[in-house]
C-alpha cells in the first residue's frame, strides 16, 4: 500500500503532463545547389561536371507544397514529426562542361524533381522552467529525391531515384509565453551510410500563436542543407542541396 500511493501519484502526474498538437499547412520552398550524375561509362569527374540547380537544370522556381506536423508531450521530454513533399518542373541548358550522365554538355534539357522529407525526433528536456525549454534528442530524417533530366532534342533521360534514412542528432529549445510561442528543432549527422555518404543539415523553426482555446496558428521556415554523395542504380551521383522556405497553417492542441 504504501508503494501504491507513490506509484499512482507518479501516473496521475504524468498522464495530465500529456500534450499534443497537430498541425497543417502549406510550404513555399527555393531549391538551390548543384547535381551530378556519372556516365554509364563511369568515366566522369564529378566534382567539376556538376550542374546548377538553378541556372541549367532549370529548377528555379518556388513552389508550394503541403506540410504537417505532430507533436507530443512526455513526462520527460516530447516526440516530434513533421514531413512535406516538394515537387518542380523546369527547363534549361547543361554547361559546356557540364555533362548529366550520357546527356552532353551544352544539350537543352527538361527537368522534374519530387523531394519527399519526414523528420522523427524524441527529445529529452535537459532544462524545463515552463518558459524556457532546452531538450537534446535523437531521430531520423527520411528523405526521398527523385531527379530525372530528358534531352530535348533524342528524349534521352537520366533518373537518379534515392531514399535515404539519415540517423541525426537533434536539438530543441522553445519559448512558451502563453498566447506566443517559439519553436526551434535543429538536427546535424555527417555519416557513411549504404546508399549515400554525406553532411546532413535540418533546421525548423515555428513561431506559435494561440488566439482562442484548443486552436493555433503557426508561421514557420524550415531549411534542409545535403552534401550527399552515393549510388542510385550503380551509376554514382553528387548532390549538394538547399530547400529551403516558408511555412503557415495552423492546428488543434489537446
Amino acid at each position: 500500500m504504501r508503494l501504491i500511493i507513490p506509484i499512482a501519484a507518479l501516473l496521475l502526474g504524468a498522464c495530465t503532463s500529456l500534450r499534443a498538437r497537430a498541425y497543417a499547412g502549406v510550404q513555399q520552398t527555393t531549391l538551390q545547389g548543384e547535381a551530378a550524375l556519372n556516365n554509364s561509362a563511369g568515366s566522369l569527374n564529378l566534382g567539376t561536371s556538376a550542374s546548377d540547380i538553378e541556372d541549367e537544370v532549370g529548377l528555379d522556381g518556388e513552389e508550394y507544397s503541403p506540410y504537417v506536423r505532430a507533436e507530443l508531450g512526455i513526462p520527460l521530454g516530447s516526440l516530434t514529426i513533421s514531413g512535406f513533399d516538394y515537387t518542380a518542373t523546369g527547363s534549361g541548358t547543361l554547361g559546356a562542361g557540364h555533362p548529366y550522365g550520357d546527356i552532353p554538355g551544352g544539350s537543352q534539357i527538361t527537368s522534374f524533381l519530387e523531394f519527399t522529407n519526414i523528420k522523427a525526433a524524441v527529445h529529452f528536456d535537459l532544462l524545463n522552467f515552463g518558459v524556457l525549454r532546452l531538450s537534446p534528442g535523437v531521430g531520423v530524417d527520411f528523405i526521398n529525391f527523385d531527379v530525372q533530366v530528358t534531352e530535348l532534342n533524342t528524349a534521352n533521360f537520366e533518373r537518379v531515384d534515392n531514399e535515404v534514412f539519415v540517423p541525426m542528432l537533434f536539438a530543441q529549445a522553445e519559448v512558451d509565453l502563453g498566447v506566443v510561442a517559439a519553436t526551434v528543432d535543429v538536427g546535424y549527422m555527417q555519416a557513411s551510410l549504404d546508399d549515400a555518404t554525406g553532411r546532413y543539415f535540418d533546421l525548423e523553426g515555428l513561431i506559435r500563436f494561440n488566439p482562442v482555446p484548443f486552436v493555433e496558428v503557426f508561421a514557420g521556415y524550415r531549411l534542409i542543407d545535403l552534401d550527399a554523395r552515393g549510388t542510385a542504380d550503380e551509376r554514382r551521383y553528387e548532390a549538394d542541396l538547399r530547400l529551403h522556405g516558408w511555412t503557415l497553417g495552423g492546428g488543434v492542441i489537446f
